[in-house]
């Protein structure tokens, strides 16, 4: 799946529900890890700065993408798929490939978990 959702800001400033997923925000946002948050389709909601850094991509670009965009491993299918088993263990670690803006190859280890807030599954 190559479309992307339309954004009504490229860095969600204004959005309450992701807002409230981040209390410790600038704490994630200075990480040396790179961190993702999706929604269930796999659209990228935000990113800290070190995903921007290693993936050499703006936080607008990436708030643009969907996993599969970036995770050269996984499709939109796979991540339906993932999704669906990480509602039945609440966490997966797997070892996948993240492609950089410059077509760069990044082994990564990969932890996925499912957060639920105000009725929604992130």
């Amino acid at each position: 799946m190559t479309k992307h959702g339309s954004h009504n800001s490229p860095e969600f400033a204004n959005d309450s529900d992701i807002e409230a997923l981040l209390p410790f925000r600038e704490l994630l946002n200075e990480t040396a890890l790179q961190v993702y948050i999706a929604d269930i389709s796999g659209r990228l909601l935000w990113v800290n700065s070190a995903a921007c850094n290693v993936l050499g991509y703006s936080k607008a670009q990436l708030l643009t993408m969907y996993v599969h965009e970036v995770d050269a491993q996984t499709t939109a299918e796979s991540w339906l798929d993932m999704v669906k088993q990480i509602k039945l263990d609440k966490r997966m670690v797997i070892q996948s490939e993240h492609t950089s803006k410059d077509g760069e190859t990044i082994h990564v280890e990969v932890t996925i978990c499912l957060i639920t807030h105000s009725g929604k599954d992130y």
